[in-house]
């Protein structure tokens, strides 16, 4: 009698084996915790940390300014791929808290990831979650760290500092917010945007700040604007320190133009009273590129004699009576307001109210 001893052995050998586990490589959900700093001080120079790469995709870090105050913030997050080029595979955080972490977040599978630092006068708390499986978000505090940029925090007024960094949507389009810890005059922002080979894509916007202790807001214009370069110029005898964050717009935003229902100005505001003895009367406002000059209303009025008013742009734009100006106040308003050119200063003019006459001119303007 045969025995057909081989072929349950030979089944056996074919089937799966329901007790041994088995590894299928990094090609399933990766999850990744990680410290990467913890306390480290800034240095001004760029400090890089690598990641823990199990195959993830999704990359997040969180970010704390443990003290002291950090004046400037850059952090980005990395990928490094076989040749080692480096990719930034995120936005840039500039947030600086010391009570709510910065978020960001960055997508793309590489060799090798890393987070990159750079930051003056300050330490800080750097944490990474990586995983394959979850998405990019465009809300909350991932959201803060694209919209609103910190750009000097408690800065030395006296410097000349200068920042460049990639804009989140490939516009300028937003609104700056500028304060003193002692005001000063002459003061000054600059603006310049370029594309990805250094190429300039616009006209340089410099705004001068007034002599103010308050936040100015400094309105920006929607331009193409792949990176931005600002730098500051301090006014003579600047002491103390500045602050500046640049706020952008989301795409589909409308541009800095208030609304002719709003009965308030825009942000950016020119009020004034100039008086001036047997002499004209002028008040300038500077020209930018980023907004064009709202002439809202001017009233005038002259001690004795008469005067007239004029309003010149590229050229005159208004004028009224050459003597309609008396010792009664004379009012004139635009709704809406009379506008001026891109790039161009605007400049109001009370003529002479005549010998040892005092001449008095106020103006209430915006530009945007």
């Amino acid at each position: 009698m045969r025995k057909y001893f081989l072929l349950p052995i030979l089944a056996l050998a074919l089937c799966p084996s329901g007790a041994r586990a088995q590894f299928i490589g990094y090609t399933s959900p990766q999850t990744v915790q990680q410290t990467l700093a913890n306390n480290v001080a800034c240095t001004g120079s760029a400090q890089n940390f690598l990641v823990n790469n199990l195959g993830q995709t999704q990359h997040y870090i969180s970010f704390v300014n443990t003290g002291p105050t950090m004046t400037t913030l850059q952090a980005e997050i990395d990928g490094i791929d076989v040749q080692g080029n480096v990719f930034r595979i995120s936005d840039i955080l500039s947030v600086i808290s010391s009570v709510t972490p910065g978020l960001l977040s960055g997508s793309g599978y590489f060799p090798i990831i890393r987070v990159k630092v750079t930051c003056t006068a300050g330490n800080y708390v750097l944490a990474y979650a990586g995983a394959s499986s979850v998405f990019n978000q465009t809300t909350g505090s991932y959201q803060v760290a694209q919209l609103n940029k910190t750009i000097f925090n408690a800065f030395s007024a006296t410097a000349s500092p200068s920042v460049s960094f990639q804009t989140p949507f490939g516009s300028s389009l937003g609104m700056l917010e500028f304060s003193y810890s002692n005001p000063v005059a002459g003061g000054t922002i600059t603006i310049q945007c370029t594309d990805f080979g250094g190429l300039v894509t616009g006209p340089q916007t410099t705004f001068t700040l007034a002599n103010v202790g308050t936040a100015q807001p400094l309105p920006m214009s929607a331009a193409v604007c792949p990176f931005t370069a600002i730098s500051y110029s301090p006014g003579g005898g600047a002491t103390g320190t500045i602050n500046l964050n640049y706020n952008f717009s989301t795409p589909g935003s409308p541009t800095n133009i208030p609304s002719l229902a709003t009965p308030t100005q825009s942000p950016q505001i020119f009020n004034s009273e100039s008086t001036a003895v047997n002499a004209s009367v002028t008040k300038t406002i500077v020209g930018t590129p980023a907004g064009r000059t709202h002439l809202y209303s001017v009233s005038a009025r002259c001690s004795a004699g008469t005067a007239g008013i004029t309003v010149t742009d590229t050229g005159t734009i208004w004028s009224s009576g050459t003597a309609e100006v008396g010792t009664t106040t004379f009012k004139f308003q635009w709704n809406p307001g009379l506008a001026g050119s891109f790039n161009t200063n605007m400049v109001i003019t009370l003529t002479t109210c005549g010998a040892a006459n005092t001449g008095t001119l106020d103006v209430q303007a915006s530009q945007f």
